[in-house]
């Protein structure tokens, strides 16, 4: 398979294709998903997180800023392209914006999964000054 293909469209399915068989053939890693926290500020009764947003990051076990941004590199480095960052939610962390920066920095096709309940500050300027490709929003903790 040639590495350049200009015929193709970015996003038709002969180009995923193409780059699918490319990646399974070389062992890549084309997706990943990140839990950021385990924290969460919602209280839904079915979810394995549990309200966790009162605790310290020690407590809920979270990687540190640099810990987070060296394993983004260290997945981009191994062929990942799109990677997923959820949690818990995602913008409880206070350094999401480096976090989420970083990863786009990489080239990374970011989709974030969150509970859209804390659409204000500057983790939701970031994701408008640098949209994702896609913003997942649970409904989950609705009633």
């Amino acid at each position: 398979m040639p590495d350049c293909a200009p015929h193709l469209e970015f996003g038709s399915s002969d180009y995923l294709a193409r780059v699918l068989t490319r990646a399974c053939a070389d062992r890549s890693p084309v997706y990943g998903t990140f839990d950021l926290t385990h924290r969460c500020n919602l209280r839904c009764v079915h979810c394995y997180v549990g309200h966790r947003v009162g605790e310290s990051r020690l407590e809920a076990a979270e990687l540190g800023t640099q810990e987070a941004i060296d394993l983004l590199v260290a997945a981009a480095d191994a062929g990942c392209l799109l990677m997923l960052l959820s949690g818990g939610e995602p913008l409880l962390r206070e350094d999401f914006v480096e976090i989420y920066q970083a990863a786009k920095k990489l080239g990374l096709i970011l989709t974030v999964f969150t509970n859209a309940s804390l659409g204000t500050g500057r983790g939701v300027e970031v994701l408008r000054e640098f949209p994702p490709h896609l913003v997942e929003v649970t409904v989950y903790g609705a009633t």
